[in-house]
């Protein structure tokens, strides 16, 4: 259910409007089509309208009937919009988090050729370590590219390069599971971390993180 910006409700010559800055209070009066609003704190408001049994039409815009059970439903729709949004703060806060403790990973070793996947694997597990690895994961498929959360080392997708990295190719130990015979790989040829994937035969450069 849509939560609405603005409702009324009007009891004899009462009103009570509500809206995203609160509630305002005060009495109405109708003369023509126009009708009157005077706000507690004395503020006058006079607008066109029009009414049927259910609804009354200010300036072109309709107001439901504010009942109990409509009113309910519009309380429960809005905690449900707030939980929905405490949810999502709750999540991109978590994804910083992560992402800033990726970045924090030290680079213990890094090769001094380029190296095919399974010579990558077996040099960082020589130096005590292993390939960096995207989101926590052995394998992250293609498809999902845009929900790269952290890189081990890197730090997130558009982040600075890490400076004592030359800008180039590096194998990751996180497969491509939408690609046969495929490895993601970050680049850093554009002073930023990217990432793409490479099939594990190529030759490429190679880091180490503990």
């Amino acid at each position: 259910m849509a939560i609405p910006t603005v409702f009324f409700e009007f009891s004899g010559r009462s009103y009570t409007l509500s809206n995203r800055n609160g509630t305002t209070k005060g009495t109405f009066s109708t003369t023509g089509d126009n009708i009157e609003f005077v706000s507690s704190d004395g503020k006058v408001a006079v607008h066109k309208f029009s009414r049927t049994p259910n609804a009354i039409t200010i300036d072109g815009t309709a107001f439901v009937r504010a009942t109990n059970e409509r009113l309910a439903a519009i309380g429960n729709a809005r905690k449900a919009e707030e939980a929905r949004q405490e949810e999502a703060r709750k999540a991109e806060e978590e994804k910083k988090r992560r992402a800033e403790e990726a970045g924090k990973i030290k680079f213990i070793a890094q090769s001094e050729r380029p190296m095919n996947w399974a010579d990558a694997k077996a040099f960082c597990q020589q130096q005590g370590g292993r390939l960096p690895r995207i989101n926590d994961s052995d394998s992250w498929g293609w498809n999902d590219r845009d929900k790269i959360t952290h890189i081990d080392g890197f730090g997130v997708p558009g982040a600075p390069w890490p400076s004592g990295l030359p800008g180039d190719v590096c194998w990751t130990g996180t497969e491509d599971t939408d690609g046969p015979g495929g490895s993601w790989v970050v680049d850093g040829r554009d002073g930023e971390v990217g990432v793409s994937t490479g099939h594990r035969s190529h030759g490429r450069r190679v880091v180490c993180v503990p």
